[in-house]
């Protein structure tokens, strides 16, 4: 009997933690960054939490708008398109805001890892091509302000 209900407990433990429901508890705060000129208003994902969500389960990603993933440091970040439905390009920028590299993907709820090349301190995703109609290339520059949040909130129940 002991042993079954440590098996519950622990059953129930896993369940909770790993609830994708619980990805909705994240508020993004926003803020207006400029790329190669272009104003674009994004939500700015700090937390690791906020940046495992992204932009999962979205119906649309509006013209003009897209997410900021800040990383705590500068590394080799890779994305992917999980429970994502929408396609994204994402454009991966190292902390003075040079773009080196940015990536079509296109496939929705894909497992695909889409990968920097170079160490980067952000990631930018936003709808499909919008970058090419903006004339945006890889080695162009990212304006992010210094006041970006530093931290994601957690939306309390």
């Amino acid at each position: 009997m002991r042993n079954t209900t440590k098996i519950l407990l622990i059953t129930l433990l896993i369940t909770l933690t790993w609830n994708p429901l619980s990805y909705s508890e994240v508020e993004f705060e926003k803020a207006a960054i400029r790329v190669g000129g272009v104003e674009l208003l994004v939500e700015v994902a700090i937390s690791t939490r906020a940046r495992e969500r992204g932009l999962m389960d979205r119906d649309e990603v509006p013209e003009g708008t897209g997410m900021l993933f800040v990383y705590p440091r500068r590394m080799r970040c890779r994305l992917w398109m999980k429970d994502t439905l929408v396609p994204l390009s994402v454009a991966f920028i190292k902390a003075d805001g040079q773009i080196t590299k940015i990536v079509r993907m296109e496939k929705i709820k894909s497992t695909k890892i889409y990968r920097s090349k170079e160490k980067v301190k952000y990631a930018l995703e936003v709808p499909l091509g919008w970058f090419e109609k903006n004339g945006i290339e890889a080695g162009g520059y990212c304006a992010i302000p210094d006041t970006l949040p530093r931290r994601n909130q957690t939306k309390r129940k």
